[in-house]
């Protein structure tokens, strides 16, 4: 998506007007008002004048355990590097184990082991240097909003290929994957939700970003070793929780219940309820602390990607085929991108202090690409037949390649926008940084 970026010209100059920055610079700015919400104007840059990172984090594994090493490591980092150098640099890493196993699924090959052993490795660099960069950013006096939201995109566009990545080393079937990346992509938006309404960032004592990665590198390491079989095997001992023979009233069928046969049947409920209980604690948190700024409507951001979420879980209910035939990917990850490129639009709105428009271009296409694979559902079981899996599933494709675009575009004009606002680069440091960082 950064190659994408070379696609769009840089903003003409007539569109701009001087202005006072924080660090004293006139860069060129926006007019007061612009129908582009990735065009940043000078009420924008106002608001940025206000900015401060709030954030807490009570992962007991965080305080005890990885604060310490992340430091360690942080102090190893010379001066000279940039923190968003960082950031890109665990975004890229992450990103090519997503690379390799695209390579071996296209190949019709099967998952070498050493591949999960990558993919656990890179993903804990990934988080190391997920959370040093903005200790590095303290400790080189470089922290900025286009630091945090350089950080959130990143981290919002890796989430659901590392989602798609632990499905497949659990070895979930393809109904199992669609339910669980929308319940933990759904949970990202909830979390980001969360923050755009209140204005900080609160990991409870159990997180994604700390214990979450833990798990799954630990996931990941395991099925190196014993492969993405071992958790699909049932267990030697039984089903954990077995309720035996129950009779169904009314049809007086007699069925055996048991739950969590097997090791990924126990992770996937995991998964579920876990994203399920922490996002109505994010709405919860949402609606009873004071709002971030005035210009914050939270239903008019709540309601809409939740009810386009809750209409793809019951397209995928109602026909299965969605979740298990060949652009059963797609689905997933248009969701999923969606997903990143609405917390990344959300989090440029509480930067700026400005209103939130939810029916973003990416949003309009899925929606629609879900209204017309449902219609088409219908009308197949209404006719006696059923939906054809790649006919469902198509219209997804193309919003995974809108929805891409769309953010390389608002990455491309906003974060070279705030660079220039700011007087700073966006992966290197400035002339006069460098002078300061050495003079100390």
């Amino acid at each position: 998506s950064f190659c994408t970026l070379l696609w769009f010209p840089p903003p003409r100059a007539s569109f701009r007007l001087r202005a006072r920055t924080m660090s004293g610079r006139s860069p060129l700015l926006s007019k007061s008002t612009s129908s582009d919400p990735d065009e940043l104007t000078a009420a924008d840059f106002k608001a940025l004048e206000h900015y401060k990172y709030s954030g807490t984090d009570f992962s007991l594994c965080s305080k005890y355990f990885m604060q310490r090493y992340w430091t360690a490591v942080s102090e190893c980092v010379p001066k000279t590097i940039a923190p968003n150098a960082l950031t890109l640099t665990g975004f890229i890493v992450s990103t090519s184990t997503s690379v390799i196993l695209a390579y071996f699924a296209l190949a019709g090959l099967p998952f070498p082991n050493w591949v999960w052993a990558y993919a656990a490795v890179s993903l804990f660099t990934y988080q190391t240097l997920d959370a040093i960069d903005g200790k590095q950013a303290r400790r080189t006096g470089c922290g900025s909003p286009l630091g945090e939201l350089f950080d959130h995109g990143c981290d919002a566009l890796f989430t659901p290929l590392i989602n798609l990545t632990s499905c497949i080393a659990l070895g979930f079937t393809a109904t199992e994957t669609f339910f669980y990346c929308m319940a933990v992509n759904s949970a990202l938006f909830f979390s980001l939700f969360e923050q755009f309404s209140t204005g900080t960032l609160d990991l409870g004592y159990l997180n994604a970003p700390v214990d979450g990665i833990l798990l799954s590198c630990g996931v990941l390491f395991w099925t190196a070793f014993a492969g993405p079989q071992w958790w699909a095997t049932p267990f030697a001992a039984g089903p954990l929780v077995n309720l035996g023979a129950i009779t169904i009233p009314v049809i007086g069928t007699t069925v055996n219940v048991s739950f969590f046969t097997k090791a990924n049947e126990l992770l996937f409920a995991v998964g579920i309820l876990g994203s399920f209980f922490t996002s109505l604690g994010n709405v919860a948190h949402a609606w009873t602390m004071p709002l971030a700024h005035a210009r914050v409507n939270r239903v008019a951001t709540l309601l809409p990607q939740t009810i386009l979420g809750a209409s793809i879980i019951a397209l995928g209910w109602y026909a299965p085929a969605l979740a298990t035939g060949p652009y059963a990917f797609a689905v997933e990850l248009a969701y999923g991108w969606l997903v990143s490129f609405t917390v990344t639009r959300m989090t440029v709105a509480r930067l700026c202090r400005r209103p939130y428009d939810p029916l973003t271009i990416p949003f309009r296409a899925t929606l629609f690409a879900t209204l017309l694979t449902g219609m088409y559902a219908v009308a197949a079981r209404v006719t006696g037949g059923e939906p054809n899996a790649a006919l469902l599933g198509a219209p997804f494709a193309l919003c995974v390649f809108v929805t891409l675009l769309c953010y390389a575009r608002m990455a491309w004009k906003v974060f070279r926008r705030l660079a220039r606002h700011l007087g700073i680069n966006i992966l290197t440091m400035t002339e006069a940084q460098l002078a300061r960082n050495r003079a100390k």
